[in-house]
């Protein structure tokens, strides 16, 4: 795992996210200082969620997620259904883990991950990946 994850945060690749962790940072603290003002009491794990999800939706795959903002944001949408687990999944999770069950699950070409969100996020990593080519960012 280490050497698969060691060239990700190379020091000059971690200085080019920290734009990115300083403008979400800004955010967070729009939000707690909104929420300050009103004196409104408010879920620390909610705030910080959204936090993590706009640092590594901004720094992963060069997108505003918008978590504080738009309530209505299809990158968290797609994000929250991908952690969803239903009945079907766990009873699919099992039913993979019997051995010999994922080869037939690929011979007849049953996808047992959540196609939609799964498209949608390969989606905006390939848009990523040609952006900062064009870009040579």
């Amino acid at each position: 795992m280490r050497s698969a994850f060691t060239p990700i945060f190379t020091p000059g690749k971690m200085k080019g996210m920290l734009k990115f962790i300083k403008h979400v940072a800004g955010d967070l603290t729009k939000e707690i200082d909104s929420k300050a003002k009103k004196g409104e009491e408010f879920e620390l794990k909610e705030v910080f969620g959204k936090f993590s999800m706009d640092g590594i939706s901004s720094a992963a795959f060069g997108v505003n997620s918008e978590s504080f903002t738009n309530k209505n944001s299809t990158f968290i949408k797609n994000a929250a259904a991908m952690f969803k687990v239903s009945l079907l999944d766990q009873l699919l999770f099992a039913v993979e883990s019997i051995p010999g069950v994922p080869q037939v699950f690929n011979l007849l070409k049953v996808n047992t991950f959540k196609p939609n969100e799964t498209k949608f996020f390969r989606d905006i990593v390939l848009q990523t990946i040609r952006a900062r080519r064009n870009t040579k960012e």
